[in-house]
């Protein structure tokens, strides 16, 4: 067997366990979809997954954990999302995975982690958006485009890791939204645009750090809105654009 045919186990809400066998190279769409008592999906080894398609593992509300083979190059939009028991990601190495697709993780409501792994250049939007649970995030050296809503009401995100030789270049409106527990954040010397609400509504954010020599040009609207707590910010001398807002609510500044 070489594919998981488009909504084969769709709505099996007895099934309990499955294993994919090795010579499987695509689950298409909707596979496992709405297999609510799905408690383990496993690989065989050595895989040759390399597709995971929209939404074929949608709403396997039992889930608690999932190793992603190393051979897989694509996940396709909501293929995990509303995996509200899904607590671990594990990417195994060397990962292979170019693009998270958007809405692939949302509302993944007890995901605690997660590592990016260094082969993925694009987080698209909305791909953990609601993970309400998450309290780190560490994104790979490889990573250039952190999409809209991103990581929209994460709400207990705590701490965001970017490797030191971070090539992020596009943090994009509202990637960071209302993710109320982010104390600080640092932001690497490779970013040239910080778009328009991006850490809006990150109410107890307090440093913001802009690593240099940093290449941030643009910084869009409304960026640190309701941020009440920062004190100091510096803003660095590459910046040539910022739009109206940019300061709104800091109503701690005391150093700009």
């Amino acid at each position: 067997i070489n594919v998981i045919e488009e909504y084969l186990f769709e709505e099996c809400k007895s099934l309990k366990q499955i294993t994919i066998p090795s010579s499987v190279t695509s689950i298409k769409k909707n596979a496992f979809k709405d297999c609510l008592k799905m408690t383990q999906i496993t690989f065989n080894h050595p895989s040759s997954l390399k597709t995971i398609c929209e939404s074929s593992f949608q709403k396997c509300a039992s889930l608690e954990s999932l190793r992603i083979p190393s051979s897989v190059k694509k996940i396709e939009k909501k293929s995990f999302s509303n995996c509200t028991s899904l607590k671990e990601i594990t990417f195994e190495s060397p990962s292979s995975l170019e693009t998270i697709h958007e809405c692939c993780f949302l509302n993944c409501k007890s995901l605690v982690e997660i590592s990016i792994p260094s082969s993925v250049t694009e987080i698209q939007s909305n791909s953990f958006q609601n993970c309400t649970s998450l309290k780190i995030l560490t994104v790979s050296s490889s990573v250039k485009i952190i999409e809209k809503e991103s990581f929209r009401n994460c709400l207990s995100l705590s701490k965001i890791v970017f490797d030191k030789k971070s090539s992020l270049l596009s943090i994009k409106w509202k990637a960071f939204n209302d993710c109320k527990s982010l104390k600080e954040i640092e932001i690497p010397s490779s970013v040239t645009e910080i778009e328009s609400c991006a850490f809006s509504g990150c109410c107890s954010i307090e440093k913001i750090n802009f690593v240099e020599p940093s290449s941030l040009i643009s910084i869009g609207y409304s960026v640190f809105e309701k941020c009440e707590l920062v004190k100091e910010i510096s803003i660095p001398s590459s910046v040539t654009s910022i739009y109206y807002g940019f300061l709104l609510d800091l109503i701690s500044l005391e150093k700009a």
